[in-house]
């Protein structure tokens, strides 16, 4: 199957618009009972729905545009083909996740690639704009937000997986958990040490 990948621009927002016109509000787990049911083509909205956040991730794990894409793209694969095996229980967005963080830490064993920080093109930064610069964090000043962003691209891959998925996503303990499959009081923890790198590397931001 080939998965879509969606523009940027022309991503919707709040709730998505059915194929016939009609809002679609339909929680993700019922979306993937349709799929699986016959109806393939709502796997477009579920594309649709996470296709920025799952590629932001990829992202700021990466850093680079071009494998962020093919990661997120393998990731919508995996998900499509492994549909059968999604434990409901589970959030959806949870099990994406899980999904694409394997996908990406994988690539970087294959590579053994360290996290540099470098200039970001111009599709890059428009990305990463949309995320930083949400209203939430306008407080924060472009400078403070690229020493920051320099900040947690030198972090180890783990520790830069929780930042992301706790600060940016805004996911619980137990969510992170089952992503990175550790222990809910490991990512406690975890987190301490990677606030501690980034309080060292950044002693007047944080």
């Amino acid at each position: 199957m080939e998965i879509k990948i969606p523009c940027l621009t022309c991503l919707p927002t709040g709730t998505a618009a059915g194929r016939d016109g009609e809002v679609m509000a339909e929680a993700d787990e019922v979306l993937v009972q349709r799929i699986l049911s016959g109806d393939e083509d709502c796997f477009e909205e579920l594309v649709n729905r996470h296709f920025k956040g799952l590629l932001f991730l990829a992202l700021q794990m990466l850093d680079n545009f071009e494998e962020a894409e093919e990661v997120v793209q393998e990731a919508f694969l995996k998900a499509y083909t492994s549909l059968e095996s999604y434990n409901p229980n589970w959030r959806f967005s949870t099990w994406f996740y899980r999904i694409t963080t394997n996908k990406c830490l994988n690539r970087l064993r294959r590579k053994k690639l360290r996290f540099l920080w470098e200039a970001r093109e111009l599709r890059n930064q428009k990305l990463k704009d949309d995320f930083v610069n949400s209203p939430e964090r306008t407080v924060i000043s472009t400078e403070r937000q690229e020493r920051l962003m320099r900040a947690i691209s030198k972090l180890p891959s783990d520790y830069r997986a929780l930042i992301i998925f706790k600060y940016f996503q805004e996911l619980k303990y137990e969510e992170i958990a089952k992503i990175l499959n550790i222990p809910p009081s490991t990512v406690g923890t975890k987190l301490f040490r990677a606030r501690m790198l980034l309080r060292k590397n950044l002693p007047e931001e944080i």
